[in-house]
């Protein structure tokens, strides 16, 4: 019966992220509760600090990514409708254009 018992509670913690559950999470987050807390800000002060300073191409390419799927998954897919092959080509598109934009500026520039 224990055994039972963690097959459940592992397939529960696991249901948490499915496709549409972390679509909504990230949905549901907007700029003011991230900005409300204050462990988000001091951590990506620090983080730009550092970019900035050591002129780090790769943390500023990463907030970049970050920043940019945020608003991809935002904007581009549909939460309330299923996810059909018209509503999912502007996320696709996206995703496209943010690769190549990283390979151009991890691989072709140089600085």
């Amino acid at each position: 019966m224990e055994k039972q018992q963690l097959i459940d509670k592992s397939r529960d913690i696991i249901s948490s992220f499915e496709t549409q559950n972390v679509v909504a999470f990230l949905k549901d987050l907007s700029q003011k509760s991230l900005i409300d807390n204050p462990l988000i800000v001091i951590l990506l002060a620090v983080v730009l600090f550092y970019a900035f300073v050591k002129r780090s191409k790769v943390i500023i390419l990463l907030i970049f990514t970050i920043v940019s799927l945020f608003a991809l998954v935002n904007y581009a897919l549909p939460v309330e409708k299923d996810l059909t092959f018209t509503s999912f080509l502007p996320f696709a598109f996206g995703c496209i254009g943010l690769g190549a934009v990283l390979i151009y500026f991890i691989f072709i520039r140089t600085d």
